[in-house]
């Protein structure tokens, strides 16, 4: 019975005996041999084979290599048992190999089913495991003496098992069948269990698994292997049966085959589908056939790449605007209704494009007429997120700009505002900023509500000639809200202690704040704790009552949120700034340190007159003016109340003048 033709038969061999496009079943030339050889009586023996599977469970074995006492190394089996607390191993391989013994421990044994425990003195050794295969992967482990570890024989896995699962190919097997005559030797518990499994799992079939291990990939879980197979034989004597009987026999069985296991039946699959499949590449192709000189072996090419733009294009568009392009073809009005409210024509690829008013332009034509790619499609979310992630994530108009200089997409906007979804431009995306602090904006006194942090560790040494040791010192900035106005103070450590010397100074120095904002640090909180202890023991006496009440309200800034204290965090960029050019890496004393920021601190704010307080700006009258040769003002003659002087413009810093002098007066 035929189905099909000849011409229209899938299967690509051909008869290995006329080479025509059939079956060698069906070949018409087909000779057997046996025609010619003389008929006589046969005696057949038939061999019954009944083969028995049983299910077995693999537990993680490995084998490996261990130096004995000649340098030698043997090979010896291991199981992973992370139910286990402790490693071990037998006593006879210890004394076999000589495992050095580190110490001994009492140990209560406590086995599976047991109901109590058995205390024992046992030897703890020391051994040094190799992988088979590359020595340098190897762990050193301590196991403890016992006598016996598995009374039962665990097996290794199948000799054939890597042919049944094609993952174990060309892997290494943790254990081996050459080595299922040997006995369990060391047991890994949890303690070492961890460190000799990689993590790595890969599941075979839904019972059996592989580990990766140090020593190669260990198989645990349910496996079907042969354990016994039974044979008998049966001895027929078929007499007086003629060889065309025989060959009819073999005519009416054509095709019937033997049955195959299921794992041969998807081998055979397998191979007949890795051998139908067909991959048709016009390059490959084109370089068959071509001189090897004008053969193209290099990347794709912008042709190349532009007429697979277009191809895909193409199908896009005739997958949603099928009717629209039938119409287009017969000149035929697009229906109303339709996905496309534009006027539309067909290139001469095919391609839907929109007609603009710009045909005189000098712009090249696909500019001038747009590709129309339609609204909601996969394809075009394909197109929209390269030009967002080329332009580096650029926002709404500008991909649309972008997009709309080679396709155009009804309704773009709502279609490209989909690039918010993208992950690194919503992990960028920030709150709007917030409200300045009331504490900042509200006018106060100076240094009566104050941010506060550390600075450092600046290296110092101790008060000893010729001592080495460096000790670690910090520095307290103090900065007003109102004035923005920074004080320093030296602290010796990140102590609790040493912060409570540190804001005494500075009260003593400046004065006594009522807010002071800071983070949220430990050694600040150990302070805040006991300033409230210190309120709740003044309040006890009358006379101290009033400065209990008046006590200073701490404020922390959130954890890890260094932007919240960004006043104080600048002023420490700058002091640090200060520091190098000043002490210029040189490891000066706490006290050094000290007077080097206390001179610091009085010339950070210039004055009038060196000889003046900081802050002491004295009121005078410009007498005269010296031009330098540009006729600007270089240098001027002010007269104050303490005489005549000569100042350059830099130290001079000149009054508003009012618009109603009468009112200023």
């Amino acid at each position: 019975m035929l189905c099909h033709r000849a011409n229209e038969c899938l299967k690509k061999d051909l008869c290995p005996i006329c080479n025509g496009l059939h079956h060698l079943s069906i070949c018409f030339r087909k000779r057997h041999d046996d025609d010619f050889s003389p008929k006589g009586d046969t005696d057949n023996i038939v061999s019954a084979v009944f083969k028995t599977e049983v299910n077995s469970v693999l537990l993680q074995t490995c084998a490996a290599l261990i130096d004995d006492k000649q340098d030698e190394q043997e090979v010896v089996r291991l199981f992973l048992d992370n139910g286990s607390q402790r490693s071990f191993v037998l006593k006879k391989t210890s004394e076999k190999f000589n495992f050095p013994i580190l110490r001994k421990e009492n140990l209560s044994i406590c086995t599976f089913g047991a109901k109590e425990t058995e205390t024992k003195t046992l030897n703890i050794v020391k051994i040094k495991l190799k992988n088979r295969d590359d020595p340098n992967l190897c762990i050193e482990i301590e196991a403890v003496e016992t006598e016996h570890i598995s009374i039962t024989h665990l097996p290794t896995p199948d000799k054939n098992i890597d042919k049944k699962f094609r993952y174990l190919k060309n892997v290494q097997l943790a254990d081996s069948h050459e080595f299922n005559d040997k006995e369990i030797s060391i047991l890994i518990g949890a303690d070492y269990y961890y460190q000799v499994v990689t993590g790595r799992i890969t599941r075979l079939n839904k019972n059996l698994v592989a580990v990766e291990t140090l020593f190669g990939w260990s198989l645990q879980g349910q496996s079907t292997y042969r354990e016994e197979l039974s044979t008998m034989s049966v001895i027929v004597n078929e007499s007086n049966i003629s060889k065309q009987l025989s060959e009819f026999w073999d005519l009416e069985n054509l095709g019937i085959e033997a049955e195959l296991s299921d794992d041969e039946n998807i081998d055979n699959d397998m191979s007949e589908f890795e051998a139908g499949i067909s991959y048709q590449n016009k390059r490959f192709i084109y370089n068959c056939k071509v001189n090897p000189v004008l053969r193209k072996i290099d990347c794709i090419s912008a042709s190349e790449f532009d007429h697979v733009t277009k191809v895909l294009v193409k199908q896009v568009q005739l997958t949603e605007f099928l009717t629209e392009i039938k119409c287009l073809k017969n000149r035929q009005p697009i229906p109303k209704g339709s996905k496309i409210s534009l006027n539309v024509f067909l290139d001469k690829d095919e391609i839907s494009r929109v007609r603009c008013r710009l045909k005189h332009s000098i712009l090249a034509e696909f500019q001038k007429h747009q590709t129309i790619l339609p609204k909601a499609h996969h394809s075009t979310d394909l197109i929209i997120e390269p030009y967002h992630k080329k332009y580096l994530h650029s926002g709404l108009q500008t991909t649309l700009y972008l997009i709309r200089q080679f396709y155009w997409i009804p309704s773009g906007p709502n279609r490209i505002i989909r690039i918010n979804k993208c992950i690194a431009c919503f992990r960028t995306k920030n709150q709007m900023i917030g409200d300045i602090p009331r504490d900042r904006i509200v006018p106060s006194q100076p240094f009566e509500k104050i941010g506060l942090d550390y600075a450092g560790p600046i290296i110092t040494k101790p008060n000893l000639k010729g001592s080495k040791v460096t000790l670690k010192s910090y520095i307290a900035i103090f900065i007003c809200f109102g004035k923005k106005v920074p004080h320093l103070e030296i602290v010796s450590d990140l102590t609790t202690k040493a912060f409570l010397a540190c804001l005494p100074r500075f009260i003593a120095r400046r004065s006594k704040p009522s807010i002071i904002w800071s983070d949220n640090t430990t050694n600040f909180k150990g302070a805040r704790n006991i300033l409230n202890d210190w309120n709740e023991i003044c309040k006890s006496n009358t006379i101290q009552r009033f400065s209990a009440e008046e006590g200073i309200e701490w404020n922390f800034i959130p954890p890890a949120s260094p932007h919240f204290g960004g006043l104080w965090e600048a002023n420490i960029k700058s002091m640090k700034r200060i520091l190098l050019r000043v002490t210029k890496s040189a490891v000066m004393n706490f006290e050094e340190l000290t007077v080097a920021y206390a001179n610091r601190s009085g010339s950070e704010f210039p004055s009038f007159d060196p000889n003046t307080k900081p802050l002491d700006w004295p009121m005078g009258r410009i007498l005269e003016v010296f031009p330098g040769n540009d006729g600007l003002v270089r240098v001027v003659e002010v007269k104050t109340s303490s005489g005549i002087f000569r100042r350059a413009i830099q130290k001079i810093v000149p009054l508003p003048i009012p618009d109603d002098p009468a009112a200023a007066e």
